[in-house]
């Protein structure tokens, strides 16, 4: 997909808590990149928000099997540089596994 400056990408980020216990004190960060422009985010549960160059999203608790999700929307603006989005989740228990994934689209920033 071929975007340019002014643009804008909605993607979403979506959690699972696979096990084998809940996971608690979940809390995901996804640094945005110079050049993006934050225009709304929403999460089916917890707290998210926007702290400097970083989107914050908090989960108190993930059930086991649990699925969450939280939907970024940003705008290209004139800075960017090279885009690319990665995201860490981190938990209070290293016991469970949390995996992320972010929907897998390419751009060509033009």
């Amino acid at each position: 997909n071929d975007i340019k400056v002014g643009d804008d990408i909605q993607y979403t980020i979506k959690i699972v808590n696979y096990g084998p216990d809940i996971a608690d004190d979940v809390v995901v960060t996804d640094v945005l990149d110079e050049g993006v422009i934050l225009k709304d985010i929403n999460a089916s549960k917890g707290v998210i928000k926007q702290v400097s160059n970083k989107i914050l999203w908090t989960i108190d608790s993930v059930q086991i099997d649990e699925i969450l999700i939280a939907t970024v929307k940003i705008k290209i603006g004139v800075n960017y540089k090279n885009i690319f989005n990665d995201v860490i989740v981190t938990s209070d228990a290293n016991k469970s596994t949390i995996k992320n994934k972010v929907n897998e689209n390419n751009y060509c920033i033009i």
